[in-house]
């Protein structure tokens, strides 16, 4: 009986192991890491003014080879009327759906975690290189 009994939780172990993983908020470095993989592919707007107004959020569905699935720009209200804000959201879906920078490499065992991501695309933060 014994015997048996650590049998069953030798056989859970690795699947416990693999669901801790999955409930593991995604780290600093990994979200970073996210961000560079998406930048060079970022080709923000020539000339535009006031660039802190233009920050766009685009939500990204992702499967599980951390293609894009779908994208989206969250409050799509605020594009209405505003030629310059539209064109930092098109160069924002363009870039989470270039080729060049997916499939998106994240750690598999987290996928529950970023399956579904917000991209913050703030041309006031953008670095170079």
């Amino acid at each position: 009986m014994a015997q048996s009994d650590r049998d069953r939780t030798a056989a859970r172990t690795p699947e416990g192991v693999k669901a801790a993983a999955r409930s593991l908020p995604m780290t600093l470095s990994e979200i970073e890491a996210v961000r560079r993989q998406i930048q060079p592919c970022w080709n923000f707007p020539a000339g535009a003014q006031d660039a802190g107004s233009l920050r766009v959020l685009i939500r990204i569905w992702l499967n599980r080879d951390g293609s894009v699935r779908d994208a989206k720009v969250l409050d799509q209200g605020r594009l209405a009327g505003n030629s310059k804000l539209r064109a930092a959201a098109d160069a924002g879906l363009r870039a989470v759906n270039n080729p060049r920078c997916s499939p998106l490499r994240l750690p598999p065992e987290k996928f529950d975690r970023w399956k579904v991501l917000t991209i913050d695309f703030d041309p006031s933060k953008l670095k170079s290189g």
